[in-house]
């Protein structure tokens, strides 16, 4: 770690300050607003072709076509796949 962002991130134990870095935190105030307990809300369309995909689901749910959802294997990556099998499922999208 390079040690002007040790110093920045110096008030956090070395294994957490080595963690932040390593997720590209480099300052004390993106660390606060990383570890912070308020919840995040963000525009989900603002995702980079997020209006192409809803328009693509919303034609695949109009025609009921059979949708296959691809997700990584880590434990986010089942759960985050999970929910949407079953928001899609429950939208009358069959996954």
């Amino acid at each position: 770690m390079h040690p002007a962002v040790r110093r920045s991130l110096s008030s956090y134990p070395d294994l957490l300050a080595q963690l932040l870095y390593n997720r590209g935190i480099r300052e004390a105030g993106q660390a606060e607003r990383f570890l912070s307990s308020e919840t995040v809300s963000h525009d989900p369309l603002l995702l980079p072709d997020m209006e192409k995909a809803v328009e693509r689901l919303t034609q695949a749910m109009r025609r009921k076509e059979r949708t296959a959802i691809f997700g990584d294997f880590d434990v986010d990556g089942i759960t985050a796949t999970a929910l949407l099998a079953r928001a899609l499922g429950g939208l009358g999208l069959p996954v």
